[in-house]
């Protein structure tokens, strides 16, 4: 098992998957290092259609639009008591796709970290990082397995949570990927229907 990569993902988040596909194109050795089974519960079913042009510049679209179980989605409906408004995604005035997928989470990450294997990154399902130095000139992770082993392995670049840090510059075309972002927050509900009868629009003419 080789431990020396030139740049290693921690955790297969969707974004961090789309901002790698360069590296494995370039000749880059690409490691994703992943704590949990795929596939898992995990809450984001609603990306917007903004996401299909990261999608599309990854090179997932394909896989994602040939699953049966995504529903095409154009806009969305949100009520408050008996307040009722609708967005539709295709009534803009931007460049871009106007449509995007309702997906399973589980599935989505699933396909996603799939096509990252086929492009060449090495996934590694079950390793957690412990520990994480980068004073020297390598990052250097201590990963744990679920399976109770432990190794360390060397990148020069380490995609990650905002607290990581390399002194190693990125590889071309990944741009400031460890940069401070604000902390994330979201509200999230699983409904049966998406609004009461009593307060269904009236259907356009």
């Amino acid at each position: 098992m080789s431990t020396q990569f030139d740049v290693a993902v921690i955790g297969c988040r969707s974004g961090r998957l789309g901002r790698i596909r360069p590296a494995p194109q370039k000749g880059y050795q690409v490691c994703v290092l992943e704590k949990q089974h795929f596939p898992r519960f995990v809450i984001g079913e609603s990306p917007l259609p903004h996401c299909m042009e990261m999608l599309e510049e990854a090179g997932f679209t394909d896989a994602v639009r040939a699953e049966p179980g995504f529903q095409l989605k154009n806009g969305a409906a949100f009520f408050v008591g008996s307040r009722y408004t609708e967005f539709d995604f295709t009534d803009k005035f931007s460049d871009g796709p106007g449509t995007t997928y309702q997906v399973r989470r589980a599935v989505f990450d699933k396909i996603l970290i799939g096509e990252a294997a086929k492009q060449g990154v090495e996934v590694r399902f079950g390793h957690g990082v412990t520990a994480f130095d980068n004073s020297g000139d390598f990052a250097r992770l201590n990963i744990e397995t679920d399976t109770g082993e432990s190794y360390e392995l060397t990148a020069k670049f380490v995609f990650g949570r905002k607290r990581l840090r390399t002194r190693a510059a990125a590889p071309a075309g990944f741009g400031n990927a460890l940069a401070p972002a604000a902390a994330p927050s979201a509200f999230h509900a699983h409904r049966r229907q998406h609004y009461p009868p009593e307060i269904r629009p009236q259907q356009k003419s």
